[in-house]
């Protein structure tokens, strides 16, 4: 997901059922620096991400935690409909720089070496690209128009993929 599709997720777009997320919106910044909700960027943007039973469970405990963190501070989260994922003090948009605020604390803090936020973008690509992943499955899950996009912009030769090369060819080599 981009940075803005994270901070605009509402709990109603997280199916546990399924173990999905639908992706229908986008954060951005509007006049006066003023953040609203809109449509995806393009409409491939606006998809179904599946994931892990851990990841899900993860959003799950972080779903209790922020319903009793948000009560304390007035705010009942079930009675919102729309509420968001990930939301501030006053349960409203985060800020878009403040993902990599945080990270860069993170990356201090446990001497990390630095990646941006849509660097992650870029490595999970390429990660499902080394595992096997068909390029089609991994743009549409990034919600590319194309597979040109994400093999041209996202996916990077990785060490591991460079070293197997030999062997896959000696083996089609071989049939």
């Amino acid at each position: 997901m981009s940075r803005g599709e994270i901070l605009a997720l509402e709990w109603c777009n997280v199916d546990f059922e399924n173990q999905c997320i639908h992706i229908k919106q986008n954060l951005a910044r509007g006049k006066d620096r003023r953040l609203y909700l809109d449509y995806p960027k393009t409409r491939h943007s606006k998809r179904t991400i599946s994931l892990d039973l851990e990841t899900m469970k993860y959003l799950d405990q972080w779903r209790s935690l922020q319903r009793q963190e948000m009560l304390k501070l007035g705010f009942n989260t079930l009675s919102n409909k729309n509420q968001l994922v990930f939301a501030n003090q006053n349960n409203s948009f985060i800020q878009l720089s403040k993902p990599r605020t945080w990270m860069l604390q993170n990356v201090k803090k446990n001497n990390l070496r630095e990646i941006t936020v849509h660097g992650f973008r870029h490595t999970h690509a390429t990660l499902l690209l080394e595992a096997g992943v068909a390029p089609k499955v991994i743009s549409e899950r990034l919600g590319h128009a194309s597979i040109q996009i994400t093999l041209d912009l996202y996916s990077h030769v990785t060490e591991k993929m460079e070293t197997e090369v030999p062997n896959v060819f000696a083996k089609v080599m071989r049939e």
